[in-house]
């Protein structure tokens, strides 16, 4: 059974829009003042932080792949920013 959407829902989920529209703003207008691998580096290594919270607080199984896959993430934004 569907329930009704309640007016709560719809505002979390325009914050939730309008957040990400900002942060991708900022992503742009970062690069244009900064150099590409530096800016690249940093947004790249929110994939690291939402894979330990995942794993950390959320229990996210399977972790030894998650853990993996971070630590190659951490690698190329260690790379990017050698090159920035």
């Amino acid at each position: 059974m569907l329930r009704a959407t309640t007016l709560k829902t719809y505002f979390i989920g325009l914050l939730g829009g309008v957040v990400s529209a900002v942060a991708y703003g900022l992503a742009i207008y970062a690069k244009s003042i900064a150099s590409l691998g530096a800016v690249s580096a940093i947004r790249e290594s929110s994939v690291i932080i939402a894979a330990l919270i995942g794993v950390i607080w959320f229990g996210e199984r399977p972790w030894k792949i998650r853990i993996v896959s971070a630590c190659i993430v951490a690698a190329g934004v260690i790379i990017l920013s050698q090159a920035a």
